[in-house]
């Protein structure tokens, strides 16, 4: 075990391979839409914005933590998420699913799998068990597919350390195409709709 914590730059900070073959998918894609789920990041829209044809942005990590400090009924939290079927061609989920319950899982996946054109692609990010902490973050797309990660105190949002098995089971309704693991504990998925 590692033992290490999003507070320390050197253990966060990593180089995805996961974006990498993403947006090489999206390279054979005309007029490509990505769906970006994660929190609003000039860098990123910047970064994305040059690569893709159209980026949407709904950033379900504020949803989530106020609609959780709202209290509002359940499956109210996927009302954000109203995007027609097979409008996208990629969605990046980033660690998502690490902030929500089984049943939500579910939940997202049947969301994404609707949003998502035949052929697309979902990238994840979760958390390892050698990572220490829950707090939320924000991954943060630089030069060469390196990845800053940014704790993000203010979100106040459990933590779900999930098996690979336990996620390929949640998010069964896809294909996995590729997964990696990092030095930092981090673990990426590549999913396909087929």
């Amino acid at each position: 075990m590692l033992g290490n914590s999003w507070s320390d730059p050197h253990l966060s900070d990593y180089t995805s391979n996961a974006l990498r073959l993403f947006l090489e998918g999206l390279e054979q894609v005309r007029e490509s839409q990505v769906l970006d789920v994660g929190s609003v990041c000039g860098d990123n829209i910047t970064f994305f914005a040059q690569r893709v044809k159209r980026l949407y942005i709904c950033d379900m990590f504020f949803h989530l933590n106020r609609d959780q400090c709202d209290t509002l009924p359940p499956n109210q939290f996927w009302k954000h998420l109203d995007y027609p079927p097979q409008s996208f061609h990629g969605i990046l989920l980033w660690n998502l699913v690490d902030h929500l319950e089984d049943g939500e899982v579910s939940r997202m996946a049947e969301r994404c799998y609707d949003m998502l054109k035949p052929g697309g692609m979902i990238l994840g990010s979760l958390t390892g068990k050698s990572v220490v902490g829950t707090i939320a973050c924000s991954f943060v797309v630089k030069d060469d597919y390196r990845l800053n990660i940014n704790p993000k105190p203010d979100m106040d949002c459990p933590l779900h350390v999930r098996s690979n098995r336990e996620v390929l089971e949640l998010l069964s309704l896809f294909t996995p195409v590729k997964s990696f693991l990092y030095q930092n504990g981090l673990r990426e998925y590549l999913f396909r709709h087929d």
